[in-house]
Order: C-alpha cells, then structure tokens, then sequence
C-alpha cells in the first residue's frame, strides 16, 4: 500500500501532465489502494505550487478510473514506489545516524553541583509546569542508584542495567562490557559497596537480582525530565561517565589511568573525555588577576 509521502515525492517528481497523473490514479486503484482521489488531494494539500495542486486536483475530479492500467504502467509505478521508499529509508536512516552523532558530542561533563542537584530530585520527586506544561517525577532511587553508580565507576549505562547486587555487593567489579566485550575486573570504593549494599536491602533485592531493574530507555528519560525542571541543558547519561574520568584525572593526572578505568582502546578517546571542564574554566576565570583602569 502506497503512502501520503511515497506519492507526494511521486507526483513533484515524476509528474508530466494529465495523462501521467490518470495512470497513477488508475494504478493505484487497480493495486486496492483505497480512496485514491482522496489520498491523492491529501497529498496536494502539502505541494506548495498552488497552481499545480488545483490543475492537478482538476484532473484527478475528471478521470475516468474504470479504465484498466497496463501491465507496463504497473511496472513503472510498483518501480517508483520501490524507489520513493528506498529514498526515504536512506534519508532516515543518514539522519538516525547523525543525530545519535550530534547527541553523543554535546553531552559534556555534569558538574559538581549539577550531580548532587539532579540525584536529590530524582530521589525526592518534584511537580512543576514549564513553558505551560505540566511535569511530575514520581521519586524514583532506582534511577539515582544508576547515575551514582556511573559517577563512581564510569560503567556505561548499558551495563549498569545488567548489574546484579553481587556484582558491587562484595566489593569486586567483574563485567564484560556489552559495547566492547572487554573485561572490567576491579576493587571498589568500600563508599559504594556500602551505598549498594543499604540500597539492596531497602529494595528486598537478593543477591542474584537486577540492581536497577530497569532498562536503559527508563533512565534517560527520568534523567532529562530532572534536567529539564533543573534548566540543566547537554547532559545526558554519558555526562555521569565524563564525570569519573575527570575527577580521576584531576586527582592522578595519568590519562592512561583513566583510560584503563574506561577501558577505551585508544589514549585519544580518552583524552577526548578530558577537555577543559566548566568548572574549571569558572576559576580560571575567577581567579583571574582583574585590574581596572
């Protein structure tokens, strides 16, 4: 069955007069698509030529739809709407592409502040309207156990979600990672394995459940609903990673250290992840030795 966009692409591209656009309309009714006339109008509604949608919408009313489509019109047309898909499912599919691009490079570290704030209203909930509309979080620690969990451990989200509690409970990261199928196989702050280990009992989780219990959709979406109500803008899930691999840097400046945490192939990965932070860039502009004339 043809579509409202394969046939607008049709008709501005291919269309050549009167006879061209009966045999379309005889095509598209011997292929049972219904309401050819009118999917056909729908579709001139959106043709910026007015002149052209009123010819064309003229025809359209006179045709005679009775008469049979040849076997070679057939062809032409099943060809057109082939390729009208194929143009589209290309188009998507190269914008799919960039944007995952472009969403991956904006997300910058979060600060600080900017942690502790999103966490705590994640945790508490909140209700407030933005721009009109409406917005509520339920309280939600399962989520704010995942971004703590990222902040510590610069795990990606992907697999912080298959985590169960005896994967940090004893104090011991063993993973293989889903994105790179590389081992992580590391000591933990005894900080965190605490945190876990009081989360897990709070939750009544076994030590062979699901940590979080969530997939990774779940908390993207709470976390760009807090960020939202925050007026945090840029951050999302990985900003949590770029986190642990600055302040690891800043406290060891070994960026092969990082890079072993975060078990990227290559230092300049890593070194990608360690730019000028905004809170640095904050005191160095603080600090600066102002004088005014």
């Amino acid at each position: 069955m043809i579509n409202k966009e394969e046939l607008t692409d049709i008709i501005i591209s291919e269309f050549s007069g009167e006879n061209e656009l009966v045999d379309i309309l005889k095509f598209l009714d011997k292929s049972k698509s219904k309401n050819s006339k009118e999917l056909i109008k729908e579709v001139l509604s959106d043709i910026k030529e007015k002149p052209l949608a009123f010819k064309l919408i003229e025809i359209i009313n006179n045709a005679n739809l009775k008469s049979s489509s040849d076997n070679k019109n057939n062809i032409i047309y099943n060809n057109k709407i082939k390729a009208a898909r194929d143009k589209k499912s290309k188009v998507n599919k190269s914008s799919k592409k960039k944007s995952r691009k472009d969403a991956g490079n904006a997300k910058r570290a979060v600060r600080e502040n900017e942690y502790q704030l999103i966490v705590k209203s994640i945790k508490e909930g909140f209700s407030c309207e933005i721009d009109g509309e409406r917005i509520v979080l339920l309280p939600n620690e399962r989520v704010a156990m995942a971004l703590n969990i990222e902040a510590n451990t610069g795990l990606r989200v992907s697999d912080i979600v298959k985590l169960k509690v005896k994967d940090l409970s004893n104090g011991i990261l063993v993973i293989r990672e889903k994105k790179t199928n590389k081992l992580q196989n590391r000591k933990l702050n005894p900080i965190l394995v605490e945190a876990v280990r009081d989360y897990a009992v709070r939750n009544y989780l076994r030590e062979d459940d699901l940590l979080i219990g969530l997939k990774e959709r779940n908390i993207q979406k709470t976390l760009a609903k807090a960020c939202r109500y925050l007026g945090y803008e840029g951050i999302g899930t990985h900003s949590f990673r770029k986190y642990f691999s600055n302040k690891i840097y800043s406290q060891t400046k070994d960026a092969r250290l990082v890079q072993a945490l975060l078990n990227h192939s290559s230092l300049s990965s890593t070194q990608r992840y360690l730019g000028v932070t905004d809170d640095e860039l904050d005191q160095a502009s603080v600090n600066f030795e102002t004088v005014i004339y």
